[in-house]
Parts: structure tokens; C-alpha cells; sequence
């Protein structure tokens, strides 16, 4: 059985989401200082990551979200961080990553039953095939 790697990319995910949040965060301070609109779709071109993305990170959504109710000149120049994030973001984010490793865990347990019933297959198929044997005259024949 393999080693479980699985904690390096655990890590390497946790590094990627936090290059991107502070991504996010320049891009918002410099539409600021610029006074440029900031607007989901600006702000994920300049910062470089996905607009759904954005979507589903509850303390980014949500200040851009205000901003645009409040009117971009008027932003108070807020701009969230992961440390700051509200207890109502994070549990939304906890149920977020709680349902999608429960269907993680669902999944890989259906592929798991699949592959074990592919390799049952192929057990049952090779004992099935006839095994060619080379006869005593068909070696000599060889040489």
C-alpha cells in the first residue's frame, strides 16, 4: 500500500488559496488607490483567479458585495482578510468543506467498489485464457 502524500498537498493547497487571497487583496486596494470601480469580474482578472472562485470565498464575496451596494467611491478601503473573517463566514466555509468531504468520501468509496470489481474482472478474464505452450517440436523448430 502506498504512503499517505497527501499532507504535502494539503499544504501546497493551504500556500495556493493564501498567493490568492493576497492577490485578491492588492487587486482591491489598487482599484482603490486608482479609483476604479471594483466589481467581482475586475477584481478576479487583476488578481488572476476565477470569478467563481470569489464566489465561494464568503469574506471576499461579501465586501465586494457591500462595496457595490454602498457605491465604489464610497468604500470605507476595508479589505478583508483570512485572519479577520467573521464567525459567520467561517462556519459557512466549515459547512462548505464539510459537505464537499462527505461527497469526497461518498465518491471515493463508490471508485473504490468499482475498481475492485474491474480487477475481479480481470482475474475471472486471465484465468479464462487459454495458456499457449510451446510443444517440444515447435522448439526445435525455433532453433
Amino acid at each position: 500500500m502506498r504512503a499517505d502524500n497527501s499532507s504535502h498537498l494539503r499544504e501546497a493547497a493551504r500556500r495556493k488559496h493564501e498567493e490568492c487571497l493576497r492577490r485578491v487583496t492588492a487587486a482591491i486596494r489598487e482599484a482603490d488607490r486608482l479609483h476604479q470601480p471594483v466589481t467581482i469580474q475586475g477584481v478576479a482578472k487583476a488578481a488572476r483567479v476565477s470569478p467563481s472562485w470569489i464566489y465561494t470565498q464568503p469574506e471576499i464575496y461579501e465586501a465586494l458585495r457591500a462595496r457595490r451596494a454602498q457605491g465604489d467611491r464610497q468604500a470605507s478601503g476595508r479589505v478583508p482578510k483570512v485572519e479577520t473573517a467573521g464567525r459567520a463566514s467561517q462556519q459557512k466555509r466549515i459547512e462548505l468543506l464539510a459537505s464537499r468531504l462527505k461527497e469526497t468520501t461518498q465518491d471515493n468509496h463508490r471508485l473504490r467498489s468499482e475498481l475492485a470489481v474491474v480487477h475481479a474482472e480481470l482475474r475471472r478474464l486471465r484465468q479464462l485464457q487459454p495458456r499457449h505452450t510451446v510443444s517440444s517440436e515447435q522448439r526445435g523448430n525455433l532453433g
